[in-house]
């Protein structure tokens, strides 16, 4: 069972990587409708960011050992669009339910190369 976990979590990891990024490439574009965005209001756009950093800070505060790397993360989410932090903050929420599974691990992994890579 192991070996088959093993084997199996490169090519998960993979596929997952791809799909997140052609669904963010997708839904930072357009609507669910396949419509352009529009321009939001600016207050409302501020406490979506606010509550989904609500929902980032504190996963990153229990796995992330180091202050400094914490610290240059939160500056990386503060430059993050509003796209970006609500895929962040769904992965968080799957970490926080999932807690101490191979789920949360590979959602962490994806939190962690968001972050990177932005």
């Amino acid at each position: 069972m192991k070996i088959l976990r093993r084997t199996l979590t490169g090519p998960i990891i993979a596929c997952s990587l791809i799909l997140l990024s052609a669904v963010y490439s997708w839904g930072s574009s357009t609507t669910a409708e396949g419509v352009p965005r529009q321009g939001t209001d600016l207050h409302s756009k501020e406490l979506k960011k606010d509550s989904a950093m609500a929902k980032i800070l504190p996963v990153l505060e229990s796995r992330v050992g180091d202050q400094k790397l914490l610290e240059r993360a939160k500056d990386k989410l503060a430059l993050m669009d509003e796209a970006e932090i609500r895929l962040i903050a769904s992965l968080c929420e799957r970490i926080s339910l999932d807690r101490g599974t191979p789920d949360a691990d590979i959602a962490f992994l994806l939190v962690t190369a968001l972050i990177v890579l932005s």
